[in-house]
């Protein structure tokens, strides 16, 4: 076969060029730390990282689903926790108005305390975080308990909110209800329209702690001692107990999102070891391929540079 000099030097070109590419190569990964710059490197570990990133994608959104559920059920159990504190203090002040040997100027100094109480008990209950109200279910746009007045005295409390729940996704399997009900007794008729299990009023418990406190403020004033003993006092150890059981119920919420958390981070963690794998250079493999092509292309430049000669000679002859 014959092979002509103008064919071999096209050859000897395109493979310097091709060992000059690879050489280029192997110094931007040694540069940049990334072996795979287009999919055309590597199609395969493109598709992995590709899926990877799509995996950590959805991981980064799960975190920010988990820090505000964090931040929700906290501020819900610094909530209950005040208004159970609270209520303590109304039972004590109860337990001391029951004394029939009290003098009722004491109990009317009471009653003055346990209408305090119910007005903060009433601002804490219509707390607000990000633009929404903690108690209020699915309503954003209306305070959850607002108070019916005579003068300047509460009378009553209605609540404005419904029994939505809202659901955050923790993970791909695990889905939670972050918020509190405040009441299922949405129209204030004493007749639970939720089964939904409420913190401040609930139907189906039969108890309401404004309805409580106010009967109390008004048992004190009236000097009714019989209806502190047998009614206000029973009714407030169950609204102590209901509010102890929701704050359980947050601690233990606040555990499973903390275990979870723990969980994605970890999965966190091994995607990116993957994309790492997948997607940066080996220093150790990249310095020697340099030093592999670099042999090769200075070499090939030698013995073309010495054909080139050698067929100018042959041409000036």
């Amino acid at each position: 076969m014959r092979i002509s000099t103008a064919g071999l030097l096209r050859t000897s070109v395109f493979n310097i060029q091709k060992h000059f590419e690879r050489l280029a190569d192997n110094q931007e990964q040694l540069a940049s730390g990334i072996r795979v710059q287009l999919p055309s490197d590597d199609p395969v570990a493109t598709q992995r990282i590709l899926s990877w990133r799509k995996v950590r994608d959805n991981i980064g959104q799960h975190h920010r689903n988990i820090s505000s559920a964090q931040i929700w059920l906290n501020t819900t159990e610094t909530m209950v926790s005040s208004i159970q504190d609270l209520v303590e203090r109304a039972y004590e002040l109860a337990l001391g108005a029951s004394n029939e040997l009290l003098p009722q100027t004491v109990r009317q100094t009471y009653s003055e305390d346990i209408d305090t109480i119910l007005k903060e008990v009433l601002r804490l209950s219509n707390q607000v975080i990000d633009d929404f109200y903690l108690l209020g279910g699915h309503q954003s746009d209306v305070t959850p308990f607002s108070a019916v007045t005579a003068g300047t005295t509460i009378v009553s409390v209605d609540y404005n909110g419904n029994g939505g729940q809202r659901d955050v996704e923790l993970s791909p399997q695990t889905t939670m209800t972050i918020n509190t009900l405040g009441s299922n007794d949405r129209d204030d008729d004493g007749i639970a329209d939720d089964a939904i299990p409420a913190v401040l009023r609930d139907a189906n418990l039969g108890i309401d702690v404004f309805d409580t406190l106010i009967d109390l403020r008004d048992d004190m004033i009236a000097g009714n001692v019989p209806n502190i003993l047998n009614n206000r006092l029973p009714e407030m150890e169950a609204i102590i107990d209901n509010l102890a059981l929701h704050r359980s119920e947050i601690g233990l919420k606040l555990q499973s999102v903390d275990l979870i958390q723990d969980i994605i981070s970890q999965e966190e963690l091994d995607v990116n070891v993957d994309i790492q794998q997948n997607e940066q250079a080996d220093y150790a493999t990249v310095v020697s391929n340099i030093s592999y092509e670099q042999t090769i292309y200075q070499a090939a430049n030698v013995t073309t540079s010495r054909l080139i000669q050698g067929s100018l000679f042959d041409f000036l002859q």
